[in-house]
């Protein structure tokens, strides 16, 4: 195993392939960091979201409901 320092890596030089399963959590990401441009659309479902962590406010329910 390698530890890595983040000022060293070269963007685009590490993939999921080279990254363990479990290896990065929450504690590793910094806020802010990931945005909806990063994610794959379908690629996070429902069994991967805990309960009560999606605030009704970050849902923009009123873009969604038919009135």
């Amino acid at each position: 195993m390698v530890n890595l320092n983040a000022g060293n890596i070269t963007v685009g030089t590490i993939n999921g392939q080279q990254i363990a399963p479990g290896a990065i959590s929450g504690l590793h990401i910094g806020n802010n960091v990931i945005t909806d441009r990063m994610i794959q659309d379908g690629s996070i479902g429902g069994s991967k979201i805990s309960i009560g962590t999606i605030a009704a406010e970050k849902l923009k329910l009123s873009q969604h409901l038919l009135y």
